[in-house]
């Protein structure tokens, strides 16, 4: 079964900052991935604590209750419009 991206559990995500052992893991999980040329996502953020040390470890990708709770998925589209909007700058004629 061919794969293309790992998920960190949120187990090692609520105790990365202090735990040795689950940064380690987080660690050893994002080298390994980067030499397989896997993405990782890093599951159950919720703090910016959490997201930045997983940014300050290289983890690209997260998702928790940081971000957005789960919502329907005509709410998720509006928003990612929404953000687009905003974020796509104008060009000048």
């Amino acid at each position: 079964m061919p794969i293309d991206r790992v998920k960190i559990d949120q187990t090692f995500v609520r105790e990365l900052s202090s735990d040795d052992r689950a940064a380690a893991i987080v660690r050893s999980v994002l080298t390994l991935a980067n030499d397989l040329g896997l993405e990782v996502v890093a599951e159950g953020v919720e703090t910016p604590v959490q997201a930045k040390l997983l940014r300050q470890l290289g983890c690209r990708y997260a998702q928790g209750y940081l971000f957005a709770r789960a919502m329907p998925m005509a709410e998720l589209i509006g928003r990612l419009h929404a953000q687009r909007l905003v974020a796509t700058p104008i060009r000048g004629s």
